[in-house]
């Protein structure tokens, strides 16, 4: 008994499942409504519908040529803007970091200490060639 329900309800699935209808306009504008689509009229798109009306799906028109490159182009546009404004952001984010780290008291990178320790360095070599030296300075080194 029980086999044999299990058995109809089996043979019963595939008529629900098939049990739609096709919306979809012919090349007059008339709006049709079939089992099927037919092939030719795939690519306008069409719309699924139960047996009581209402939509199951909506598959959308294929797009033309140019219409997929105006998509590509701006998809690719988009990206590129969003590409830039994560760099800036992230940019914008290490010279604040900068900014914090160089306002601390007492704080000096490397690089500090070095241009600190260079500029210094150039400057007593000018000061002892001009007073002590005749040599003359061109572009802030001593002329031999």
């Amino acid at each position: 008994m029980v086999s044999r329900l299990l058995v109809g309800c089996l043979l019963l699935m595939p008529v629900a499942a098939q049990a739609e209808l096709y919306k979809y306009t012919n090349e007059d504008g008339v709006t049709v409504l079939d089992s099927h689509v037919p092939a030719r009229y795939v690519k306008n798109g069409y719309t699924i519908l139960s047996l009581d009306g209402r939509v199951l799906e909506v598959v959308e028109r294929a797009l033309t040529d140019a219409e997929i490159r105006d998509r590509d182009q701006r998809l690719a546009e988009e990206a590129e803007r969003d590409r830039i404004a994560r760099e800036q952001k992230i940019l914008l984010a290490a010279l604040r970091c900068a900014r914090r780290r160089d306002a601390r008291p007492g704080y000096q990178t490397r690089q500090h200490r070095w241009v600190h320790q260079h500029v210094t360095q150039q400057s007593g070599a000018r000061e002892s060639a001009t007073s002590s030296n005749p040599r003359r300075i061109r572009n802030g080194r001593v002329a031999r």
